[in-house]
């Protein structure tokens, strides 16, 4: 499937047009050797075009998990991307694993092809964010995808990605579905300096139901998309001007903001959309309706 379909699909491309498109942020990718197509770092970049990737090299000639780690904690990675399994897991690397995430570091693994029950590490730690296999044809998980508690949303799997000679290639399975989702905590990352935490909350507002609505183990919470619209964390407003700044950028006003017998007065339908809440107004009892 070509990325550019699916950058429009999960609204990524409205982002990006907005002017969020990773600046600033790093991703760590744990995985193969530099420029390995598994690694996917192509599609990171797709996502996040202005990311700093690094490809962390754990397998054949490389450095254990926990250096891995360590390098990512020194360099203080803002997302990890892996598409690895481990059946065994240690104190030290469970340890490492809560420092990134108590330093901000979104981690995101995928769930593995065994079509059971998630059974393997990262993906079993509470620190990690877990990515299952959309399939696009029967609006599902595929059934090889692993499933469980521990899965927390789908993505799109079969991408298109050069190859070390250049080759469009997809990334098949679960492993192929990692990468985007990591370019858009990058993006979130940007805007809003999201913490693992907010990623999760994040994920339960912004995945679009599949199955059961709400949470399932087979679907997460769904395939994970973007906002369509980028909601502000900062807006700055200046009394008796009609000009005012979300997220850095200048947008003009229907009211400028005022002092009113010495309150001061916003526009409460401009300030609640850029929060991004749903505003209501019901012109029978005159009662304005905010919900997040």
């Amino acid at each position: 499937m070509d990325v550019r379909i699916v950058l429009e699909k999960l609204n990524i491309s409205k982002w990006h047009k907005q002017g969020i498109t990773g600046k600033g942020t790093k991703v760590a990718i744990i995985g193969f050797e530099a420029g390995a197509h598994h690694n996917g770092a192509w599609l990171i970049k797709q996502a996040a075009p202005d990311a700093e990737v690094r490809e962390i090299n754990v397998m054949k000639g490389g450095m254990s998990f926990e250096q891995a780690f360590k390098e990512c904690i020194a360099w203080r990675a803002d997302v990890v991307c892996c598409s690895l399994r481990k059946s065994t897991w240690s104190a030290e690397q469970e340890m490492l694993s809560k420092t990134l995430y108590d330093q901000g570091c979104i981690m995101i693994d995928s769930s593995d092809n065994e079509g059971d029950p998630i059974d393997a590490w990262p993906a079993l730690s509470p620190y990690w964010f877990v990515v299952g296999a959309y399939n696009v044809k029967w609006n599902e998980a595929e059934g090889y995808s692993s499933y469980g508690p521990k899965l927390d949303f789908l993505g799109y799997t079969s991408l298109d990605c050069p190859n070390k000679y250049g080759n469009m290639v997809p990334i098949t399975h679960t492993s192929g579905a990692t990468q985007i989702p990591s370019g858009m905590a990058a993006l979130l990352k940007e805007s809003h300096n999201i913490t693992p935490d907010g990623f999760k909350e994040f994920i339960s507002e912004n995945s679009r139901d599949i199955g059961t609505a709400g949470k399932d183990e087979k679907n997460g919470w769904g395939l994970l998309m973007m906002p369509e619209k980028v909601y502000a964390n900062k807006i700055e407003l200046t009394i008796g001007k009609q000009m005012a700044t979300v997220n850095s950028k200048t947008v003009t006003l229907d009211a400028p903001p005022l002092i009113l017998n010495d309150r001061t007065m916003v526009p409460i339908r401009f300030v609640a959309e850029a929060l991004g809440c749903k505003v209501g107004w019901d012109e029978t009892t005159q009662k304005v309706t905010i919900e997040k």
